[in-house]
């Protein structure tokens, strides 16, 4: 229901015909329009041409700047045509046309209305080089940021809250958002221009989202609908203007205080040895620094074209990384780069001339050194590089 609105980039036209053999005048206005103060209101003539009936066509006016209000949702266009001798006539047609309804600003009672937003994937990172084992989160959160510039209520319902984890098993978010919608803040009329911002969260508090998380989480699906003036509240007076919006940020926030729990990480690179078939022995340099406080265990295998393991870099088992020491939050101090070497030659030399890639894992497990969380900073990190020296026979 309109009560106040302001046109923008419109425009109407006016036509009226006469039957009446001798020159018309009309005025017409329309009370529900305003500017600076000043009903709508234009003069217009019908010359008589000795051929009835006549017709005048007004030039095209624009409306951008018009205030329209109104208490019944209705407009009245009134006109006033007369003869010259003063008296007062009806017109066989009075008619106008506008192009389309475009406001600046509208006030009045906005009708229950919904907008959806879905299939939205938030991918996480963490696991995409999982092989097996898991981290431990102490208190993982989705967080969602909501701007709304809209005059009105508005309530976001979550429709859908799905976690897929790296098995693919998927999990719903349960909780109290879920359950009875999360209501914006919203800017009343005398805040018109204003954006109002919120900021939600699911949490270990509100939410099943740790006992989610540490399913080893891969990635999140939503299906969010925005209701406006979800309660139909007739007595609610809002507004909207050709700027205002609503959005709804959402994002997984995983500050690493946990613990990683026989976690295998893995990544492959390609590795052909197929041209050193005149190698007699091969020397690989392996370079890794820790910069992580938590031992790492990292072993390489050597693959063939079916991803089938030929052997492995460390005959005795995977090479032991110390971790590093831990001097105050985010700063940490390694004992710089370790090198190793490893001599290829006779026997497994000749089955490295099938490989084609070669697979790192790394393994690690911080409950074995305390029992206590531990925080992972950005500047944390591991770094490993290798090289090869060949002896050609």
């Amino acid at each position: 229901i309109l009560d106040r609105a302001i046109f923008k980039d419109n425009s109407i036209r006016f036509k009226f015909v006469s039957s009446f053999e001798e020159d018309v005048s009309i005025n017409l206005r329309i009370p529900e329009w305003t500017k600076d103060g000043e009903e709508f209101s234009i003069d217009l003539s019908i010359p008589y041409t000795g051929a009835s009936p006549d017709s005048v066509l007004s030039e095209v006016i624009p409306l951008t700047g018009w205030e329209v209000n109104t208490e019944d949702n209705s407009m009245t266009f009134i006109y006033d045509a007369r003869l010259a001798n003063g008296d007062r006539v009806l017109l066989d047609k009075a008619s106008y046309a506008l192009d389309f309804l475009f406001f600046s600003y509208v006030e009045g009672f906005f009708t229950q209305n919904t907008e959806s937003e879905s299939g939205e994937v938030i991918t996480i990172g963490v696991y995409s080089n999982w092989v097996s084992g898991g981290l431990w989160f102490d208190d993982p959160k989705v967080t969602f940021e909501v701007e709304n510039a809209f005059g009105f209520p508005v309530r976001t319902y979550f429709n859908k809250m799905e976690l897929t984890n790296v098995l693919d098993e998927t999990f719903d978010m349960t909780g109290e958002f879920i359950t009875n919608g999360v209501d914006f803040s919203y800017p009343a009329l005398d805040e018109v221009g204003q954006v109002k911002r919120d900021t939600y969260q699911f949490n270990s508090a509100n939410s099943n989202v740790q006992e989610i998380f540490n399913e080893k989480v891969k990635l999140v699906r939503y299906d969010i609908d925005a209701v406006g003036n979800p309660d139909n509240d007739t007595n609610i007076t809002g507004f909207l203007t050709d700027t205002s919006y609503y959005k709804v940020d959402i994002a997984v926030e995983l500050p690493l205080l946990g613990y990683a729990n026989d976690l295998v990480l893995a990544d492959t690179f390609d590795f052909d040895m197929s041209s050193y078939d005149l190698a007699e022995a091969i020397e690989l340099k392996l370079i890794t620094e820790n910069r992580l406080p938590i031992d790492m265990n990292v072993q390489a295998l050597f693959l063939n074209n079916s991803d089938q393991t030929i052997d492995s870099m460390f005959i005795d088992g995977p090479r032991i990384i110390s971790a590093a020491d831990e001097i105050s939050p985010g700063l940490i101090e390694t004992d710089g780069e370790e090198v190793t070497f490893v001599n290829i030659e006779n026997e497994k030399l000749n089955r490295l001339l099938d490989a084609r890639k070669i697979a790192f894992r790394i393994f690690m497990s911080s409950t074995d050194q305390n029992n206590e969380s531990i925080w992972i900073y950005d500047t944390y990190g591991m770094d490993l590089r290798m090289g090869a020296k060949i002896k050609l026979q």
